[in-house]
């Protein structure tokens, strides 16, 4: 029917989540896939639960999304570059100007995660949404998923935090409690089944959705890792557009759905052959139809684009290469705890082995990304001494500060500086400083 789909099964049936697995998007009559027909095929997997949901407050853009990128250290798991899920949301949240906001849970803990819901509701400007972008794994000896969190006691390490597997089932009291309406989850599983591992089997992910909604959980949406990033942001805007504009989400399903088949994502492969990935976005929700965000005037959609553009940070360092920055995941990661850590980062390398292109990547990231509000740049190499470093960094963070400095000791230069520092969370990459250790 294309009026109603209603799929009821038991929260930890496996043939369940391996009929649910299958690709029902792309169903076709002959001439095209049903859901490019007209009026078009829209698919939810909807699941029914004998217990009370909690009731949808509308709220009004900005919507407040949470994204959760934990990355543990495990043997069993390949490592997934962190920032995969995250640069595509980052782009599609720009492209929708003020309309949404985006706080990244740091540090990825459950502990964390709960005190930060919980002070949100208590400011009565609560989070809508939480993308969860990391591991899940399934034991089927005692039928238990987990989602692999990162561990509290191990927060001082930059390269081998631990593993702190959480119950699905606790995790989604915790989203059920602090009302959160949506999940969406990009997932790399594991499967543990008589001392074998099996990696990225869909029927975990199908599964985990399930328990998600058996506990009350409204809508889950599965996004696949292997969907390209541009691809990403082109589905993230579309989907986030709409939701912001008052639609529910099956119907901003769709039309992301749509605008990557608009987009004609089609990698050719040779002259016969081409791929397209419209169709391994799922959505999984409870019976009634969800909607986020109750429908605002342009007058207010444009007020709050404008106080973006206004907001909008800018940074002081040299362009980002043209060829882009790739790789070196692992890296970038562990500056970022350092950071956390401590207030301060050192790169060690050989000579011409990327250290600056490192630190200035990091350095667009972390402001991209909202830990900090703006970065400066001074090459020791360039400024032999301490205050034309002074004048430098000054330089980045006042338009007059020559005329402002010009008759100041280096004492007053330095305070100067340090009160311009406090104004907003700065982060400074100092470049070449083995130049004054070097006889």
């Amino acid at each position: 029917s294309r009026n109603k789909r209603l799929v009821q099964l038991g929260n930890k049936n496996w043939l369940a989540s391996a009929c649910l697995s299958l690709p029902w998007e792309l169903m076709h009559n002959g001439n095209d896939y049903l859901f490019h027909t007209e009026p078009p095929l829209k698919i939810a997997k909807l699941f029914k639960i004998h217990q009370e949901l909690n009731t949808i407050a509308l709220t009004e853009p900005p919507l407040k999304i949470m994204l959760i990128c934990p990355r543990p250290y495990n043997n069993d798991i390949p490592y997934q570059e962190h920032r995969q899920i995250a640069k595509p949301l980052l782009q599609a949240l720009d492209n929708l100007g003020g309309l949404i906001k985006c706080t990244f849970l740091t540090p990825p803990t459950l502990v964390e995660l709960e005190k930060t819901l919980v002070k949100a509701q208590r400011r009565r400007n609560p989070f809508s949404v939480i993308h969860f972008d990391g591991y899940a794994s399934y034991d089927q000896h005692n039928g238990r998923i987990n989602l692999s969190f990162e561990d509290p006691a191990t927060l001082d390490s930059i390269d081998a935090r631990r593993d702190k597997p959480i119950d699905i089932e606790d995790f989604a009291t915790i989203i059920r409690e602090q009302r959160i309406v949506l999940i969406i989850l990009t997932l790399t599983t594991v499967i543990y089944h008589n001392k074998q591992i099996i990696l990225d089997d869909p029927k975990v992910t199908t599964l985990l959705a399930l328990r998600l909604l058996s506990t009350g959980v409204n809508a889950v949406v599965i996004l696949n890792r292997n969907i390209p990033n541009d691809n990403q942001a082109t589905f993230l805007t579309t989907f986030y557009n709409h939701l912001v504009h008052g639609d529910d989400i099956d119907y901003a399903l769709s039309q992301g759905r749509q605008a990557l088949w608009n987009k004609q994502h089609l990698e050719q492969i040779d002259n016969n052959l081409k791929l397209n990935d419209w169709f391994i976005i799922e959505l999984y929700r409870q019976q009634r139809i969800i909607q986020l965000c109750r429908r605002i005037t342009d007058a207010k959609i444009i007020a709050l684009k404008a106080e973006h553009l206004k907001r909008s940070l800018k940074l002081s360092l040299k362009d980002s290469p043209l060829h882009g920055f790739y790789g070196r995941s692992r890296e970038l990661l562990a500056i970022e705890r350092q950071l956390f850590n401590t207030s301060y980062a050192v790169i060690i390398g050989a000579k011409n082995s990327g250290k600056t292109t490192l630190a200035l990547e990091a350095a667009r990231w972390l402001i991209t990304s909202m830990r900090f509000n703006r970065a400066i740049f001074v090459s020791l190499e360039d400024y032999p001494n301490s205050r034309t470093v002074l004048d430098r960094l000054g330089q980045q963070l006042i338009s007059n500060w020559n005329d402002i400095t010009a008759a100041m000791t280096d004492p007053q230069v330095q305070q100067r500086l340090e009160r311009a520092l406090s104004e907003q969370a700065t982060l400074i990459i100092v470049d070449q400083v083995t130049m004054y250790f070097i006889p």
